[in-house]
């Protein structure tokens, strides 16, 4: 199995150093990038296309959060790591409304950390221990607005099949296929989904399952 190509951006070369150092010790992982800058991340991501991005968040000119933006948006299946000091509720909602897979503190361990990027390299979220509960309460309730921390409840029972199944990759044409239904169909009842958990667009539902799965 190939190793897990890396992009690490921080602007602090110590700390770039560090973390290439961290990897390097293990076959499973392959630096092929760094970045000091919002900037140059997004360069270094269109020029490398790293299997995931070790994204640092405070950083000169166009930080973390959107140069993390302009990378998901440029390359929507891109998966990006935020790697951070700041434990604060702003950072984090900023970093995952902005398409981070993952939010990790710089204090956490290498085992830890290498699970992060192989959590994230899955497509699937990690949030830093300590805090996760808190990440996906927030997350959830900035979504859902005030009043309804829990629209899971608003949807139907088929609503929560097709939330289910979509929120774990599967296209129209499969879920019609599984669920005995149209696309057309489908594709209704991800509209109401999309409605009712005040998501941006379709595409945020596998997103919005696994925070509810990690929250459950």
């Amino acid at each position: 199995m190939p190793p897990i190509t890396l992009l690490i951006v921080d602007d602090h070369l110590m700390v770039r150093e560090g973390l290439k150092s961290l990897f390097q010790r293990s076959l499973e992982f392959d630096v092929i990038g760094e970045a000091a800058n919002g900037r140059e991340a997004i360069a270094k991501h269109k020029e490398l296309n790293p299997d995931v991005t070790l994204m640092d968040l405070s950083m000169p000119g166009i930080g973390g959060v959107e140069a993390t933006r302009a990378i998901r948006g440029a390359s929507p299946d891109a998966k990006v790591l935020a790697l951070t000091v700041h434990a604060a509720d702003e950072y984090i909602t900023s970093a995952l409304d902005a398409g981070a897979l993952g939010y990790v503190l710089k204090d956490l361990d290498t085992e830890s950390l290498h699970q992060a990027v192989r959590t994230v390299y899955r497509g699937q979220i990690f949030l830093a221990p300590g805090i996760a509960d808190t990440v996906v309460s927030m997350f959830l309730q900035s979504r859902y607005g005030p009043g309804n921390s829990d629209p899971i409840e608003t949807l139907s029972e088929r609503e929560l099949e097709v939330f289910r199944l979509a929120g774990r990759g599967l296209r129209n044409k499969e879920l019609a296929g599984r669920l005995h239904i149209s696309v057309k169909t489908v594709e209704k009842h991800k509209s109401n989904i999309v409605r009712k958990f005040n998501l941006q667009s379709v595409r945020d539902i596998p997103k919005a399952w696994r925070c509810y799965e990690n929250g459950r």
